[in-house]
């Protein structure tokens, strides 16, 4: 489905016309509440991220960023070596000097950017931090997990959740739009048949990736 057709499915199970300029604020409201409580397949993305001589604090290329995976440093020669997410503490510790303290990146660690002006309502811009400083040039491959970007309707017509398990937005957007209305009862509903649909979906990408580990042979024989 579409986000428009969503909407007007929302606006269907609603019969409310007085809340259609609403509808819009449930779906997204509802979609980010699903994504802040677990993480899934498609929030998954990879950026390769060019560093030069003497980088040690680059920006977050990453839009919605939500939580660092991980990460690998390629050298010019194309070799891998893979980055460890430390603490900004145990970061400047391990190496305290940005002058000195150079070499191939190993640790990385995201962090706020500084503040001129403090504005507590807005949310700051995220910094990747490297220690050590790099040596040369690299590249950073680095995965994250992002937020789905706001449906508007004009850049973003559809998303994974939309064309793939459109009733979780239209269970979650009525969880939304009864609890606006302070209609406890019917967001009890709602939440508990959004989050049978969520378990199901949860439950399969987990069986997905177990099936990717190695399997284990057993002996039927206890020595």
């Amino acid at each position: 489905m579409t986000y428009a057709e969503v909407q007007t499915q929302v606006a269907n199970y609603l019969n409310r016309t007085d809340l259609t300029s609403e509808i819009q604020t449930f779906i997204n409201v509802a979609i980010r509440k699903i994504e802040r409580k677990r993480e899934y397949q498609h929030m998954r993305v990879r950026y390769n991220l060019a560093i030069a001589l003497n980088d040690y604090l680059v920006a977050n290329p990453i839009t919605n960023y939500k939580r660092f995976i991980s990460a690998f440093i390629k050298t010019t020669d194309d070799y891998r070596y893979p980055m460890r997410e430390a603490s900004n503490e145990e970061a400047m510790r391990c190496y305290p000097s940005v002058l000195y303290d150079t070499g191939r990146p190993e640790l990385i660690t995201v962090l706020p950017a500084t503040e001129t002006t403090l504005t507590p309502d807005v949310s700051p811009t995220n910094k990747l931090l490297l220690r050590p400083t790099a040596d040369q040039s690299y590249t950073i491959e680095l995965y994250a997990y992002q937020y789905s970007p706001a449906l508007d309707g004009v850049t973003y017509t559809t998303n994974w959740w939309t064309a793939n398990y459109p009733e979780v937005v239209i269970y979650g957007a009525m969880e939304e739009a009864e609890a606006f209305m302070l209609n406890d009862e019917q967001v009890a509903k709602w939440a508990s048949m959004k989050e049978d649909a969520v378990k199901m979906i949860h439950d399969s990408e987990v069986k997905e990736e177990l099936g990717k580990m190695p399997q284990t042979v057993r002996s039927m024989y206890v020595v």
